[in-house]
């Protein structure tokens, strides 16, 4: 007997690395804005599995990251706007 083509499930699996990046809008105060964002930065890998058929979607996900120093983000930013020389850039 042959399977019903709605009961197969379908599987993708994956690895990814992101880092988000977070920057006040004046850069050249030199004290807290307590009104605006701080400078952060998130390092994070992930990996994932989906499970699908054609009524119903799964994922599972692991995520383990860093904040602060260990994740790079002030080297990152910094590298990132002198690679594009544009002083706006600098401005958040």
């Amino acid at each position: 007997m042959m399977p019903v083509l709605e009961n197969f499930k379908n599987y993708t699996a994956g690895i990814s690395l992101s880092q988000s990046l977070y920057t006040p809008v004046d850069i050249t105060k030199t004290k807290p804005q307590y009104n605006n964002i701080t400078y952060a930065g998130y390092l994070a890998l992930s990996f994932y599995l989906f499970e699908w058929s054609q009524d119903e979607l799964q994922e599972y996900r692991i995520d383990a990251g860093v904040v602060g120093a260990q994740g790079f983000s002030g080297p990152l930013q910094y590298n990132f706007h002198v690679l594009l020389s544009d002083p706006k850039l600098l401005q958040g």
